[in-house]
């Protein structure tokens, strides 16, 4: 009888832990505001990004993701956009969920009057947050990351990648069975 109970009991609690069954697809992304410092004689560089994404349960709790990002950056009178896109993955427990992605940027900067120039680089990504239920399906996603740049730059511009950064994050996820 007392085993019964402890495997009842175990079910139970294991049961509850998996907020999200294989096979589902997640559709969302968030909004994101950043002020990031890339060394201290330079001025602030302020960005507000845009980060789709799509993902799909390969089992029980696990979501691979799809990730875009559209980027607006300002720095002094330098206005910018730029474009990533990755793949990453999610692990769950309930509504928490950490995670952790690659991103592939392509650059392109165009001073007013000189030439363009553009690179490459390449980031990884460690994310963690929690989903908040509104309504059946739709859950409100926050949460925090910290990105940071891994290799060399490619292109016009040359040396390692020490890029960082911490960004706090909001948006909506949709789950479908």
């Amino acid at each position: 009888m007392k085993r019964g109970i402890i495997i009842a009991i175990t079910l139970l609690i294991i049961g509850s832990l998996s907020a999200f069954q294989e096979g589902t697809i997640n559709v969302g992304g968030s909004l994101s505001y950043a002020a990031t410092k890339l060394n201290e004689d330079a001025d602030t560089l302020t960005e507000l990004s845009f980060k789709p994404q799509f993902g799909y349960f390969v089992m029980d709790n696990l979501v691979g993701d799809v990730i875009f990002e559209l980027s607006h950056l300002k720095q002094g009178d330098h206005g910018e956009t730029l474009f990533l896109l990755g793949i990453g993955g999610r692990f769950f427990v309930d509504r928490f969920y950490a995670g952790a992605a690659f991103l592939q940027e392509g650059y392109r900067y165009t001073f007013k009057g000189s030439s363009a120039y553009k690179w490459s680089a390449s980031y990884l990504e460690l994310k963690t947050g929690h989903l908040i239920p509104v309504v059946d399906m739709l859950y409100v996603d926050l949460g925090v990351n910290y990105r940071f740049g891994i290799g060399e730059y490619g292109g016009d511009v040359a040396g390692d990648n020490e890029w960082t950064q911490f960004r706090f994050m909001s948006g909506l996820q949709f789950f479908f069975k």
